[in-house]
């Protein structure tokens, strides 16, 4: 398994969405080891589109756009994933993604 090129030793709250009752979505979160590097940007994600960045999460954990990154009492919605690294069979071992 390869390692993220930065160390991996906060802690965050990840909400994942996990449903609509109509009105709200519903998430269920877990605490997550990660890093976090807060610094405002233009990014690409890997999707293509460019958005605003106001921080860098790594992580290993399958985060994806629309859930809610909670850091230092601070919630953060995640934009976009912008890299990932995938060994040749196609399994994800860490990733970045961009927080607004």
């Amino acid at each position: 398994m390869t390692q993220p090129p930065v160390p991996m030793s906060q802690t965050a709250t990840w909400k994942h969405k996990t449903g609509s009752d109509g009105y709200d979505d519903t998430y269920s979160s877990a605490s997550i080891t990660c890093r976090i590097e807060q610094k405002t940007q233009m990014i690409k994600t890997l999707a293509g589109d460019t958005l605003e960045s106001v921080a860098m999460l790594w992580c290993i954990e399958d985060v994806q756009p629309g859930d809610v990154i909670t850091f230092q009492g601070r919630d953060f919605s995640v934009g976009g994933i912008v890299s990932q690294a995938t060994d040749l069979d196609g399994t994800v071992h860490w990733r970045v993604v961009a927080l607004g």
